[in-house]
């Protein structure tokens, strides 16, 4: 006997609308078809980079690459790259690139993150590429002159992981910086296969098309190559971090900077670039606070040991990790019998814009003899290659000293508008505990994405929150000009910090509504003093431009100093810029250097009263030869024949 079949139960109108919408939103393939290439870079050995696409594309490791497994490949900046398969871009009308990478703090520009084209000498020559300079990616069917740019209008953030993704389809270019949007660009008439006519085999991660541009310096993790655009929420997946793995990134970033050799406040965040919580511990708070003041040991004393424990949250995650500190006891305070003169001599000579030093000839500070023979004591290595305007600060406990500068470099350049809208962001650091012995040079990144230019940085101890007050001048474009087209003017902007690695947001500190540039500072009786040059053009309207305004104020930060003097220098020289003021070891009286620009360079001047603003020329002195914008600082003797020691 026959079975009978049943009848098939009607579907319900909810159930059939569900299906009919799962149905539509289903996407008829997934990311991962439209892989031409995949690069996780887990390696742990050897030099052969495997493809996860599935299409056997293996890439090859060169120079110092280096894999490191789960935490990606390690890039030292000396040649390391890898070296892609050729004929990536050919036949793709439509792109998307993602990689995730951490730029390393003292990167050198210019560089490229990833590059996919050709090169022809020493030029690309038509090619697609990112970088975290001024963060943007751009295509091209020749060289520079060009490419068609999508830019985010600022600089990556350094030393932490960043995931980079770029789409390019149907004329339009979109940038995303940890799956979030950053910039759009419209009317891209330049597919991936017209590079090259699908011909391209100059494909790198790590290396520029450009053969004078530099390697990348960081880490780089899971480069993906696309066939055609990802969707908003496709990149946003590609940039999600879990709360665990932000916890464990924030906390392996974490650093507490000497921590064998504590002699100031140091740096102890609250929080990670990822957006974590961090908290600290300290088994000795009254020795280093659980906020990072520190307390040393009375000279004479054993240093202290201290134990640091950072607990990095993110959601209900956590990272533990412990530092091992030693506090240094004090110095033993000894008075000032002589100065060092730190300066630049000019933009003349390939070796004027670096770091030169002059010693008094015992204690008196208008004789001197250059040291190191009239060569440059330290130089640039770093951003421009050029250092203007050393300054040197002694810490407050008196056994570290921090030298900044500008980075420019003019010789062979002469180019000053240019500088002031497409100029360095960034400010040249060097440490030292002795005056002879200086650490590596460190490229920081102190201006905002609005500034044209950072010029003349100069710093001073702000007892009232227990940190350096750092300040220097730079022309502010409007937020909506980020090639920096239009008309603006310097103004005296400011920032903050304990260690001159990590700096507070810039603030803006003199803006007399004219261009302002070079203020030094000194403190007096509670009262600080500052010194800026005017640098509106000499006129009927504008009696002091090119010389120096003298004010002062109780508070260093504050942004309306009381009016003490204008034209200070006028009548004893042609024009000034670049003053520098320091007390006597002797007496009573102060020193005002101005740097006479297009002339002698510094003219000194000297006063036995700040207050009154009255500053009279110097007579009987002999400085170094072409001194230009520096520093004067008062040393012991010891220092002082140490310095002439070292540098004959």
């Amino acid at each position: 006997m026959a079975c009978a079949r049943p009848r098939p139960r009607p579907l319900s109108a909810a159930l059939a609308l569900a299906l009919a919408a799962a149905a539509l939103t289903t996407p008829t393939a997934s990311a991962d078809d439209a892989l031409v290439v995949h690069y996780p870079l887990n390696e742990t050995t050897g030099t052969a980079v495997t493809d996860a696409s599935g299409s056997g594309r293996t890439a090859t490791l060169v120079g110092d690459a280096a894999p490191s497994g789960a935490q990606g490949l390690r890039l030292g900046g000396a040649g390391g790259h890898v070296k892609l398969p050729d004929h990536l871009l050919r036949g793709l009308t439509e792109v998307s690139v993602s990689v995730r990478v951490r730029i390393a703090p003292d990167q050198p520009t210019p560089y490229f993150i990833w590059g996919l084209g050709n090169s022809s000498g020493s030029a690309g020559n038509g090619y697609l590429f990112t970088t975290g300079d001024g963060y943007r990616t751009s295509i091209a069917t020749g060289d520079w002159s060009t490419e068609q740019t999508t830019s985010a209008g600022r600089d990556l953030a350094r030393g932490v992981w960043k995931t980079l993704t770029y789409t390019l389809g149907g004329r339009t270019a979109v940038l995303y910086e940890d799956g979030v949007e950053v910039a759009r660009r419209t009317g891209v008439t330049t597919t991936p296969a017209d590079i090259g006519g699908g011909s391209t085999t100059a494909n790198y991660l790590g290396r520029s098309l450009y053969s004078g541009d530099r390697y990348l310096k960081g880490d780089l993790r899971d480069f993906r190559l696309y066939s055609r655009v990802l969707s908003a929420s496709e990149v946003r997946e590609l940039g999600v971090v879990p709360d665990a793995e932000r916890a464990r990134r924030d906390a392996d970033a974490l650093v507490v900077w000497d921590a064998d050799d504590i002699r100031g406040n140091i740096t102890l965040p609250a929080a990670g670039p990822h957006g974590t919580q961090v908290t600290w511990r300290s088994n000795k708070p009254s020795v280093i606070t659980p906020t990072g003041e520190v307390r040393r040991p009375a000279h004479g004393t054993n240093p202290e040991r201290v134990k640091l424990t950072a607990t990095v949250r993110s959601g209900q995650q956590q990272r533990v990790r412990h530092f091992e500190t030693t506090v240094r006891p004090l110095p033993r305070r000894q008075d000032y019998q002589g100065y060092l003169f730190g300066y630049f001599t000019g933009e003349g000579t390939a070796t004027g814009e670096q770091v030169h030093f002059a010693a008094s000839r015992g204690d008196n500070a208008l004789k001197w003899d250059e040291l190191n023979r009239g060569a440059p004591v330290l130089t640039s290595s770093l951003g421009d290659k050029g250092v203007r305007d050393p300054f040197v600060i002694r810490s407050p406990e008196g056994d570290k000293f921090y030298l900044i500068a500008t980075d420019l470099r003019m010789y062979g350049n002469g180019n000053w508008d240019l500088v002031q809208r497409k100029g360095s962001k960034h400010i040249e650091v060097w440490e030292s505990t002795d005056l002879v012995n200086w650490s590596q040079q460190r490229h920081v990144r102190v201006s905002p994405d609005t500034a044209g230019n950072t010029w003349a940085p100069e710093a001073y101890y702000d007892e009232s929150i227990g940190a350096y007050v750092v300040f220097w001048a730079s022309k502010i474009y409007a937020e909506n000009d980020p090639e920096h087209t239009g008309n603006t003017y310097n103004k005296m902007l400011y920032a903050t910090t304990r260690d001159f690695r990590t700096f507070s947001e810039p603030r803006v500190w003199v803006d007399p509504g004219h261009s302002v540039i070079d203020s030094t500072v000194i403190e007096h009786d509670g009262v600080y003093y500052r010194y800026t040059k005017d640098e509106r053009s000499n006129t009927s309207t504008a009696p002091c431009g090119k010389f120096i305004l003298a004010e002062k104020s109780a508070q260093l930060r504050d942004t309306s100093y009381d009016f003490v003097a204008d034209c200070v220098g006028k009548g004893a020289i042609r024009q000034g810029e670049g003053p520098t003021v320091f007390k006597s070891n002797t007496g009573q009286k102060w020193y005002l250097f101005i740097d006479e620009f297009g002339g002698r360079g510094y003219v000194p001047f000297e006063t036995t009263d700040l207050a009154s603003g009255r500053w009279t020329p110097s007579t009987d002195y002999q400085l170094p030869s072409r001194p230009r914008h520096g520093t004067v600082l008062p040393v012991t003797a010891a220092e002082l024949d140490r310095l002439r020691g070292a540098f004959p």
